[in-house]
């Protein structure tokens, strides 16, 4: 690992002389982008705004650098930027005939339309479905994952959803948004993008965010966890190192090698329990104190049934940035989200905590490829834990 965080940081300082050889405005709207998608690898968010901004300004047709952009100011917590960005990148690559624009929906029925960015940005959002009751909507409708359709039922967020012509994980920021058979479609009044609503609900600041647990887990299911976890003392932690297997450089460096892992599982009075789905091979063999939980649920009624029931009943969560963290932070779960040097914009800059995620504790690589000070400081995180259940 130490090779890899050399590595690292010389590629970083190599591409900050190349970039400052030139000035923004010498360059094209392509490599502007480019530009802006290395300082953003290498976590300088605000140079990563500054080449998007010159980008968008030089070709507003290049709306890569637009969605880029609005994550970039999101990064910087420009809450108020961001989401009107977004929003305008949406309504542009996808204009919708009966867009709603925050007028009352008293009665009326919403149709909406979620991009196929995987889970985690799905659970992350869907805080904001709950605002179109506030608003008055009668009945919800959305296009989303086939898999979910149950767990967002259970959740009474949605009261139908509605087939794609195709709608599969094409990875985070796919530039594809999936298309409907418009014919086909059930009545409706409105309809809007799910990651539009933050602008129409004039989400402008951190604090404006809603952060109550709006995700809860199936009753039936949690009884039944409660009872099978109830045989096992000391606390109980759930835990996920590895994400959805996709050839994204990005979700290279947010995985965490299991070698890592040994230490914490050497702790006394915790439990932990694999949140994800794996394979009994040689190399988890040697996990003898984790727990792989027949998570039938998930399989018999839908994804994330059994595993948010089971999020629900530990006392806490520890994963790196996947579907994982925003479900745990969804329920109200403590969690503690292990982040590589370079972390996703929703974590934003240099924080331990998260405006999205009360509950939510951000422990962060201080160099490039440093897991290991990671894992210390997890580490004294989990003591202080089975301390403080001592007490009482």
């Amino acid at each position: 690992m130490l090779i890899t965080a050399i590595t690292y940081l010389a590629y970083a300082l190599c591409f900050s002389v190349q970039a400052d050889t030139k000035k923004l405005s010498d360059l094209d709207a392509p490599t502007l982008v480019q530009q802006g998608k290395e300082w953003r690898i290498n976590g300088n968010y605000s140079k990563a705004l500054s080449c998007f901004r010159a980008a968008y300004a030089q070709d507003q047709e290049l709306y890569e650098a637009l969605l880029e952009l609005s994550f970039a100011h999101l990064a910087c917590e420009h809450f108020n930027k961001g989401f009107e960005l977004i929003d305008t990148y949406f309504k542009t690559v996808s204009p919708l005939e009966r867009q709603w624009s925050g007028q009352s929906l008293e009665g009326k029925t919403v149709l909406v339309h979620t991009p196929p960015w995987g889970y985690g940005d799905l659970f992350m959002f869907l805080r904001f479905i709950p605002q179109l009751r506030i608003h008055g909507a009668s009945s919800i409708l959305i296009t989303t994952f086939a898999p979910i359709v149950q767990f967002l039922y259970e959740n009474h967020m949605i009261d139908a959803c509605v087939s794609c012509v195709d709608f599969q994980d094409y990875g985070s920021y796919s530039l594809v948004v999936p298309a409907v058979h418009r014919d086909q479609l059930p009545a409706f009044d409105y309809e809007v993008h799910l990651w539009s609503l933050p602008h129409i609900l004039h989400i402008t600041t951190a604090k404006k965010i809603p952060v109550t647990p709006y995700l809860k887990a199936a009753g039936d299911r949690s009884s039944y966890w409660r009872s099978t976890l109830a045989q096992q003392t000391g606390i109980k932690v759930g835990i996920c190192w590895q994400g959805a297997q996709r050839p994204d450089p990005q979700m290279k460096l947010r995985a965490l090698p299991h070698d890592f892992l040994l230490p914490l599982f050497a702790q006394k009075n915790i439990h932990f329990y694999c949140l994800h789905p794996i394979e009994r091979s040689a190399q988890f063999n040697r996990f003898e104190s984790v727990t792989v939980p027949d998570l039938c649920y998930d399989r018999l009624r839908g994804s994330f049934i059994d595993t948010a029931a089971l999020i629900n009943e530990l006392d806490a969560v520890v994963t790196i940035d996947t579907a994982i963290a925003h479900l745990a932070g969804a329920l109200g779960k403590r969690v503690f989200i292990l982040l590589p040097y370079a972390a996703d914009w929703r974590y934003h800059q240099d924080r331990t905590d998260s405006p999205w995620y009360p509950t939510a504790t951000l422990i962060r690589q201080p160099t490039p490829g440093d897991w290991h000070s990671v894992i210390e400081k997890l580490s004294l995180e989990l003591e202080l834990l089975v301390t403080s259940s001592q007490k009482y």
